[in-house]
């Protein structure tokens, strides 16, 4: 589960509709449908929009990737 305080920069990093859309589904419970029905927009682009903005979120929140040591040309492991 993440961390509300480590995804609070990506959906700050949101437009207001795409918060909206996100409270409504995951606060409020309510469907895509009635995502779509409240907001004006089919419930496909509710879909597109949820995963979109969980993406951005994620790439907002995600650890910086460690450097990969690579194998030397011998195959043995570097010696420390």
């Amino acid at each position: 589960m993440l961390d509300r305080e480590a995804a609070r920069p990506g959906i700050f990093s949101l437009a207001e509709r795409e918060k909206r859309v996100l409270y409504l589904r995951f606060f409020a419970d309510l469907t895509q449908s009635g995502i779509a029905a409240e907001v004006g927009v089919s419930q496909m682009h509710v879909s597109r929009l949820i995963w979109e903005s969980c993406r951005r979120i994620r790439e907002h929140t995600a650890p910086e990737p460690a450097a990969v040591e690579r194998p030397s040309s011998t195959g043995r492991p570097p010696s420390v």
